[in-house]
């Protein structure tokens, strides 16, 4: 019997890697320009830039659940920056900036299965995070950098921490 040759994860896939092989074991198709990858529960979520979506991959089935459109991008994707996507239990949190006339800034909450609902920031977001019972959202505006802990239930700004201080 000849020996299956050996997965290769290219442009626009997501790579399973075994841990006791470290050999690449699954290669799922997840969009042209994938840019950010975070994982939540049993679920698996990629930003792909120039769609400007978030697919959620089941980890288990390895099979993309569920494609949400966004109404934002991604405001700054540099070495520099935190990350854009996070995920939790419930789903996935995206910070970018959205242009319709203006640029604004949001922070998006993308629900397991689909659905999604945009929260207006009022500074520019430069990373998310999400855990402790809170998001979390490195902004940058006049007054520095702060730190933002957000509900994850209504989106509203429930402590913030500034340069070296807090609030």
């Amino acid at each position: 019997s000849k020996a299956a040759a050996p997965l290769f994860a290219g442009v626009g896939t997501l790579a399973r890697i075994d841990p006791a092989t470290s050999a690449v074991s699954d290669v799922i198709d997840v969009g042209q320009t994938p840019e950010a990858i975070a994982a939540g529960g049993r679920s698996i979520w990629v930003y792909n830039r120039g769609q400007a979506t978030v697919s959620q991959i089941d980890a288990d089935t390895r099979e993309v659940r569920h494609t949400t459109a966004l109404s934002s991008g991604a405001t700054d994707a540099s070495v520099y920056a935190g990350p854009m996507l996070a995920a939790d239990e419930d789903g996935a949190w995206f910070v970018g900036a959205a242009f319709s006339g203006r640029r604004r800034f949001v922070l998006t909450r993308i629900l397991s299965g689909g659905g999604k609902h945009d929260y207006r920031l009022d500074q520019e977001p430069r990373g998310v995070a999400a855990g402790f019972g809170a998001v979390w959202v490195v902004v940058r505006g006049k007054q520095g950098s702060q730190l933002l802990r957000i509900d994850p239930s209504t989106g509203r700004v429930i402590g913030t921490v500034a340069d070296g201080g807090s609030e």
